[in-house]
């Protein structure tokens, strides 16, 4: 499994004439200006993105779960329709019963002819690490389908 860290900013606003921060390990001095002496400052969240590829069925109506690991916990899940596909999938839990739909967060409905695809989304409202990937799992109803999957560690 590939990482890749990328860097989301966030803007907070201080009321000081001179703010520092680090940017890829050089600091710089910003001093901003403005007509209501309010002066902006950005702090950095490193985000780890974690593509898990596509997630298969084997067995239609056995979900898959995410993970074995308890252990895992992440920011930021995003399920996506895979282009050719045929059969509807599902986002729940491992337990879901796709048939009555307990435990099941999300339908996805295929996209057989291409185009758009469908996604779902799952993040902290804190953007923190807080969403356990073992208690979430795929479903499909054709042998084989599934999910493109990808989550995001803080």
């Amino acid at each position: 499994m590939s990482s890749l860290s990328r860097k989301y900013w966030v803007c907070q606003v201080y009321y000081c004439p001179y703010i520092c921060f680090e940017i890829n390990d050089l600091t710089e001095r910003l001093q901003a200006r403005s007509l209501a002496g309010v002066y902006y400052a950005v702090e950095e969240y490193l985000m780890t993105i974690n593509p898990m590829g596509r997630v298969n069925v084997t067995t239609p109506g056995t979900p898959v779960p995410l993970s074995t690991d308890e252990t895992v916990i992440v920011s930021k899940l995003f399920f996506q329709v895979i282009p050719g596909l045929t059969g509807k999938t599902y986002v729940g839990r491992p337990t879901m019963t796709k048939t009555t739909l307990a435990g099941t967060a999300r339908i996805l409905w295929p996209n057989s002819a291409g185009g758009f695809s469908e996604t779902f989304e799952i993040e902290a409202q804190d953007g923190a690490d807080s969403i356990h990937l073992a208690d979430y799992a795929v479903d499909a109803d054709v042998a084989g389908e599934g999910l493109l999957v990808t989550y995001w560690t803080e």
